[in-house]
């Protein structure tokens, strides 16, 4: 074996093994909005550019490790409930190799789905939301009203349409296009148009105040509008 050869070998080792060293270990904790364990079973990492997706359990403290990190690189974080629902995702950089990156604080996940498979709680107030943000269809605001009236879903009764704060918190928590980013949440059909709330605009009072789910932006409108779509909540007693 040539003394060249030998040296580009060793060359090539060299840099495998550095290659091989570039990692780092992360640790964290997910929570609800109250600080209670939110019921995430897993952690999938995925590189923000190009790279192996990696996954992890979680404990049921609702902490997580992942040992082996590629170093220095930004993760999205993706919490699972279980194999197909998932919260809100978060991104994280990794420490410089062979150091352990140890999270400030909780990630806060605010919606937790309820084992009936068609709600989710969300963890601040107690409000159960329906999954389904398509099922009741588009209608005026009074027949939005009556529908939450007599409305029984999941075993429950006593639905009502959401205030304009408590759909505000539904539209923003996930980011600027909540239409979007809710469908690739835990919640589907939820329509890139305006969603009514129970508030009447005090200014005037043949409007109510309606969420648009395109840009997360409250709108004041005419409550004979019947292109307005309803997604109905349920306070926990």
């Amino acid at each position: 074996m040539s003394s060249g050869f030998r040296c580009a070998l060793c060359c090539m080792l060299l840099v495998l093994i550095a290659g091989c060293s570039k990692k780092s270990a992360l640790e964290g904790k997910l929570l609800d909005a109250k600080g209670q364990p939110a019921g995430v079973v897993k952690v999938v990492a995925k590189p923000v550019k190009d790279g192996k997706e990696v996954e992890t359990t979680v404990s049921k403290d609702g902490s997580f490790k992942f040992k082996e990190l590629t170093a220095s690189t930004e993760y999205e974080m993706l919490p699972y409930f279980d194999a197909n629902i998932k919260a809100r995702p978060f991104k994280v950089t990794t420490a410089q190799s062979g150091q352990l990156l140890k999270m400030e604080g909780p990630q806060h996940i605010l919606f937790v789905p309820i084992k009936d498979g068609l709600t989710a709680r969300e963890s601040a107030f107690g409000i159960i939301w329906m999954r389904d943000a398509g099922k009741l269809g588009k209608m005026n605001w009074e027949n939005a009203m009556q529908t939450a009236k007599t409305f029984s879903y999941a075993g429950l009764s006593d639905w009502r349409l959401p205030t304009k704060f408590e759909l505000t918190i539904f539209a923003r928590y996930i980011g600027p296009k909540p239409s979007e980013n809710l469908n690739q949440d835990m919640f589907q059909n939820v329509q890139p148009g305006l969603y009514w709330s129970s508030d009447v605009d005090q200014k005037n009072n043949s409007f109510a105040w309606a969420m648009n789910m395109a840009d997360a932006k409250a709108v004041s409108s005419n409550k004979n509008d019947t292109n307005s779509s309803v997604i109905l909540v349920h306070t926990i007693k």
